[in-house]
């Protein structure tokens, strides 16, 4: 499901200020303390006029019952005190925002994107918000700092990469780059100042440059990916339509093109209008879902949504009253060229929304699939059969609601899960999570009542999402159960250090079972790749495979667990360049492989490939 729009909030304030004057009047008493000889006074107040303070002064010039003071004169007099005061109105507004970042992006159809980082910045009153997209489905929170080890990825699982301001280092011709982002290989991806992805470049020089053009959503200008072109000239071109404003429907063009050949490859994304109405705040705007995609083959896929209605509040629990709501995309059903995919959504679910609000959210309950036919007699395509059913189960909810307010304050103990049922083999998965969100447990639970439950029994004390030991347990049909322990060690980058096969108790505690049954592995200091693993064959014979990589991380040699070594070298020849992998075999024999990358494959791939074998004779 996706919102179609943004779910805001605005508080605004306002304030009136204006002054009151009030006169009074007071009396001063003066009087004279007989025990201890002084002099002294009082002020008493205020009165509403002259005659009452008066009044007050003379009665106590008539006092004789106290033994202790005289009161012998007094004297009224007037004051006007001025009082301001200022009153302060909070107004708090929620409301759906038309904007959706995804579509200022690729401008597919609610929720989709394609599969390229972004960077997503929020600004708010006067305060910038950077959202890091790696294009795999992940948003990272963007938190810079002075540390050079940092990230600077708030909640990312390792040291091996890194997000940084960038100073202009890189232009695809439009814009400069104002943010990189460093993978764990040095590979660079570079963004502009408004976000966009801009340029990838690797440790070789391997280029892919990415333009733009400025398209209007909503009103507002954003740049679209128009062009993606690498270093041996391939280009992808995006055309747009911008036709959702006066028809029903638009494309986006994608074709690919290589200069030496003629031939080209298409895809077409066919967008269909939606139209929202939101009465609550008295809007109405064109909103674009995604309802074909068409391959190279012309083959099609079609998307059908469901478009139900989410109440949603950020400053109560309660929204049995609430005058906010967004609309939804929920995917239907998928047909695909020779079968469909049906998905039936639960009743709404209520979720919190930060600490002091809650939102309306749906879960799916049952999918399966179809078989796809066209019947020639009518030209009718219809769908047979039911297959790869599942039905799914939850219990609590992942942000706590209706026991915490928010998933932030979640108890580690804190526990929701679901639960996929095959209707076939009645086979159940079942996932568990902990208040921290860690994947604590996989239960499978077969028709026969043979189950196998993995869980996580403890995680490293840096990357809280990396399990340090793992019970296997496999329970048979009638209850007797067997387990089996897997304890898993990470560097200080959050790369895999050593890794046991699955022990008993009794191997795990151990030391010298434990590390006979221990993997152990090393990687290269700047390209975290793999230099070295260890393991042992059995209990008296070590083996180890290595490598060794040149400057540029290229591979130098690999020596396998026997000790024959690979070696690995690279040339630049009349034909192109040259990779030259040579291997030691046995009795002194050899094998050599040489791949020539020529102008004709614009050095990306082998144009020549030529194999030899030496015998111990050396012929």
């Amino acid at each position: 499901q996706a919102d179609i729009g943004t779910k805001r909030v605005q508080v605004t304030s306002s304030s009136s200020s204006w002054t009151e004057t009030y006169s009074t009047y007071y009396v001063v008493i003066d009087a004279y303390n007989i025990s201890q000889g002084n002099y002294w006074n009082k002020t008493l107040g205020p009165y509403s006029s002259s005659s009452q303070a008066a009044a007050i002064g003379e009665s106590y010039l008539d006092d004789t019952q106290d033994p202790n003071n005289i009161y012998y004169d007094y004297t009224v007099y007037y004051n006007t005190q001025v009082i301001y005061y200022t009153q302060y109105t909070v107004t708090t507004q929620n409301y759906p925002d038309p904007y959706s970042y995804l579509r200022s992006r690729y401008d597919l159809g609610a929720g989709w994107s394609l599969a390229f980082p972004s960077v997503q910045i929020e600004n708010h009153s006067g305060t910038q918000n950077l959202f890091f997209h790696d294009g795999t489905g992940a948003v990272y929170r963007v938190r810079m700092g002075t540390d050079p080890d940092n990230t600077n990825l708030e909640n990312y699982q390792g040291k091996d990469v890194k997000f940084m301001d960038d100073n202009g280092t890189y232009s695809n011709g439009q814009v400069v780059s104002r943010y990189v982002f460093i993978s764990s290989d040095q590979r660079k991806t570079y963004f502009a100042a408004d976000g966009r992805l801009i340029g990838i470049k690797d440790r070789f020089g391997n280029e892919i440059k990415f333009n733009h053009i400025n398209r209007l959503i909503h009103g507002v200008s954003y740049p679209f990916i128009s062009q993606i072109t690498d270093s041996i000239g391939r280009i992808i071109q995006f055309t747009y339509e911008n036709t959702i404003n006066q028809s029903t429907s638009e494309n986006i063009f994608i074709t690919v093109t290589h200069p030496s050949n003629s031939d080209n490859l298409s895809i077409t994304y066919n967008k269909q209008r939606l139209v929202v109405n939101r009465i609550d705040v008295g809007q109405t705007w064109y909103d674009v879902r995604l309802y074909s995609v068409t391959d190279p083959e012309n083959n099609q896929t079609v998307y059908n949504y469901e478009f139900p209605e989410s109440r949603f509040m950020y400053t109560t629990k309660n929204l049995s009253n609430s005058p906010a709501y967004n609309t939804l995309a929920w995917l239907k059903d998928v047909w695909y060229p020779h079968s469909r995919s049906t998905y039936i959504q639960d009743s709404p679910v209520t979720r919190n929304l930060g600490p002091e609000g809650a939102y309306q959210g749906y879960r799916v309950l049952t999918r399966y699939d179809q078989e796809r036919r066209y019947n020639p007699g009518t030209g009718q395509v219809y769908v047979t059969g039911e297959f790869n059913r599942i039905g799914y189960q939850y219990v609590n909810d992942y942000t706590g609601y209706p026991n915490y307010s928010s998933d932030d304050i979640l108890p580690e103990n804190f526990q929701y899960s679901s639960e996929a049922t095959a209707a076939s083999t009645g086979l159940k998965t079942k996932t568990v999570y902990n208040g921290k969100k860690q994947q604590i447990q996989t239960e499978i639970t077969a028709n026969n009542g043979e189950k196998k439950i993995i869980t996580n029994q403890s995680f490293d004390a840096n990357y809280k999402f990396k399990p340090t030991r793992i019970e296997l347990a496999d329970y048979a049909s009638g209850g007797a159960s067997n387990q089996l322990y897997i304890d898993q060690t990470y560097n200080e980058w959050g790369g895999l250090s050593s890794k046991t096969k699955a022990l008993t108790p009794a191997q795990l505690n151990n030391p010298s079972v434990k590390s006979l049954h221990t993997t152990s592995y090393q990687y290269h200091p700047t390209y975290k790749i793999l230099t070295q693993k260890s393991w042992y064959q059995n209990n008296s014979t070590p083996l180890t495979e290595t490598y060794t990589y040149d400057d540029l991380g290229r591979i130098l040699t690999a020596t396998n667990p026997k000790g024959e070594i690979s070696n690995y070298a690279y040339n630049n020849v009349a034909g192109g360049q040259q990779t030259t992998i040579t291997k030691n075999l046995e009795n002194s024999k050899i094998a050599k492989t040489i791949l020539i990358y020529g102008s004709g494959a614009q050095y990306a791939y082998p144009t020549t490939i030529k194999e030899y074998y030496t015998n111990s004779n050396g012929r």
